[in-house]
């Protein structure tokens, strides 16, 4: 059996394909994207959608505005994969939505991870983000110190004030 070990492996290998990560999201894929993210039924699937289409980036500009949309839709997940998307897909232009959107997810997720990626995507909006200062300053006390690790680096990315703060980590 030791023998037929490396035998085994390469067949899986060549059945299965390639190993590595899924080819980058293009702009040829943005259309069956944006369906996906205007009419499937599944919520999880058009936070998916919209998770995808922030991957392609710039690519995405035509997404701008069912992004947009999707911050009003009803299901939380959805709402923060469209606003982490826009701020990837438009950075400037959609802080000003895309901002209360994270703020509101920095408050009130009840899971540490969600927390920490509304402090991340606040901080690729740099000083677009300044209105989140009071809700970065509340998450220093946060019960996980990942989200306040991640509150602290943000806060001193978008606040010089805030990193001559003797307070911040």
């Amino acid at each position: 059996m030791k023998r037929l070990w490396p035998a085994l492996v390469l067949l899986l290998v060549a059945a299965c394909g390639p190993c590595g990560p899924p080819p980058p999201i293009t702009q040829a894929d943005v259309p069956r994207l944006l369906a996906q993210l205007r009419q499937d039924g599944d919520p999880s699937k058009r936070a998916f959608a919209a998770v995808l289409l922030g991957q392609a980036g710039h690519d995405a500009q035509e997404a701008v505005p069912a992004l947009m949309d999707a911050l009003n839709e009803r299901d939380a997940d959805v709402r923060w994969a469209a606003a982490e998307a826009l701020v990837k897909v438009a950075p400037r232009a959609k802080a000003r939505v895309a901002v209360p959107v994270l703020r509101e997810e920095l408050r009130r997720a009840s899971d540490e991870y969600r927390r920490t990626a509304a402090c991340n995507a606040l901080a690729k909006l740099g000083g677009e983000a300044k209105e989140a200062v009071p809700d970065l300053r509340q998450a220093l006390n946060d019960r996980e110190g990942m989200v306040s690790e991640a509150a602290a680096r943000v806060l001193r990315a978008i606040d010089s004030k805030a990193a001559a703060n003797p307070g911040l980590k």
